[in-house]
């Protein structure tokens, strides 16, 4: 990755149990992510139709991707209307890994940043979907 991607840190969520249902993901091996952008389906209705991809907005690029805080995209609406989800960034381009099918490990993300609640309908934790099957 060429050009340093900033974002918002989000904490990890893990289940008390210590149970690791994500095969490896992200969310188990990192305690912090960085939120770089969205990926917005709510305008794709055909198989020619592409996602708007689109970086934070400047004032919501406060901290550096780093090694201990990977960066991760906002999903929205793909499956439904107001479904929201953490993906993993591609570690070299830093760009969203679509063609990956994530599925959910257990684990959620989020901060008590307020620019985090600008991106999401309610205020809660987001679903992180790190976990792929090979």
């Amino acid at each position: 990755m060429n050009v340093e991607q900033r974002g918002l840190t989000l904490d990890f969520y893990r289940s008390a149990r210590g149970i690791d249902h994500t095969a490896g993901g992200l969310s188990s091996r990192f305690d912090t992510c960085t939120l770089v952008g969205t990926v917005d389906y709510r305008k794709v209705h055909g198989a020619s139709d592409r996602p708007e991809i689109r970086p934070l907005a400047p004032g919501g690029r406060v901290s550096p991707v780093r090694p201990d805080a990977p960066a991760v995209w906002l999903v929205v609406g793909k499956y439904i209307e107001d479904d929201r989800f953490l993906i993993p960034a591609d570690p070299e381009f830093g760009q969203p890994h679509l063609s990956v099918q994530w599925m959910a490990g257990g684990n959620y993300a989020t901060t008590t940043d307020s620019r985090f609640r600008e991106l999401l309908p309610i205020t809660c934790a987001v679903r992180v979907l790190d976990r792929r099957e090979i």
